[in-house]
């Protein structure tokens, strides 16, 4: 019996129903114009600035692309070459310093300790020593943990740091494989 009336009542009143749901999607949608605002303004808001921040990016890389290959195709001199950079043209291997064993190829944290408690303390006093003593040196320390080690190229490197010559210290060191010259 209940059933039949609530049937009755949404046959006859449908309309009644559609009507009710159309205002209230009316009301909601004007209060939200009003006081609610759209959060697709917003986004959009934000994709235009970062268009302008992106375009502004692109016209400043191509820019720049364009002084640097004046720069590397020779036209500009070298003091434009550093404005542009912003760096003055210094020695990169100045920072080091002579007592830095670990730029010798098969010297580690370790061994430069080593090497500092017999007294080579200095790229110079590497470079004075030969392969023999070096090895002396490290069979003192202990004859068997630094066995396999072999220091034979160690004073012809640091020769090359003394006298300032990187790029053949750099080159002499891409054919060593740990301080021992490569096996091919």
């Amino acid at each position: 019996m209940k059933l039949s009336i609530l049937s009755n009542l949404f046959s006859e009143c449908w309309w009644w129903l559609l009507f009710w749901m159309f205002l209230s999607f009316l009301l909601g949608w004007l209060l939200r114009k009003l006081f609610g605002g759209s959060s697709d303004d917003n986004c959009c808001d934000e994709l235009a600035t970062y268009k302008r921040k992106y375009a502004d990016l692109e016209r400043k890389y191509a820019s720049d692309k364009s002084n640097i290959r004046t720069v590397v195709g020779g036209t500009a001199t070298e003091s434009t070459a550093n404005t542009l950079t912003g760096t003055t043209k210094a020695n990169p291997y100045a920072k080091l310093k002579e007592d830095n064993l670990q730029i010798i190829e098969g010297i580690g944290p370790k061994m430069e300790e080593v090497m500092k408690k017999y007294d080579v303390k200095t790229w110079g006093d590497l470079a004075a020593k030969t392969p023999a003593s070096l090895r002396e040196i490290l069979d003192k320390e202990n004859p068997t943990r630094y066995r396999i080690i072999d220091p034979s190229t160690w004073s012809d490197q640091a020769q090359l740091a003394v006298d300032g010559k990187w790029d053949a210290l750099i080159q002499m060191q891409k054919n060593l494989d740990t301080g021992k010259t490569k096996q091919f």
